[in-house]
């Protein structure tokens, strides 16, 4: 759990930093939270869909696999990050399929 608290910080402190825009607003192309990235691993130029969700879903609920938490080092890199951005040193956003601001899905 020690790096749930490490990840709820950064977390924290990214909040307070952000640009609140209401969830019409959000540019199609952010990644947000439940949304669907897109991903390209440099490494090996495997490319797979990802969801972005709270520690209660990545461990079971209902979004379907593979998930990533927010709490982790590439969950919480991926927030606020657009199609094309890098995460990390090996990974790519290639796309954002799904995104709920742009489907309309408020009710997470």
């Amino acid at each position: 759990m020690l790096y749930v608290g490490v990840y709820q910080r950064k977390l924290e402190r990214l909040l307070r930093a952000a640009n609140v825009v209401a969830s019409c607003d959000v540019p199609e192309d952010v990644v947000t939270m439940n949304s669907q990235p897109r991903l390209r691993n440099g490494e090996d130029d495997l490319e797979t869909d990802v969801f972005l969700v709270f520690p209660a879903h990545a461990r079971g609920g209902d979004v379907p696999k593979p998930k990533i938490s927010i709490f982790t080092r590439t969950g919480l890199s991926m927030l606020g990050r657009r199609v094309g951005d890098r995460i990390d040193d090996r990974l790519r956003i290639l796309d954002l399929p799904y995104q709920p601001e742009a489907a309309g899905d408020f009710d997470w």
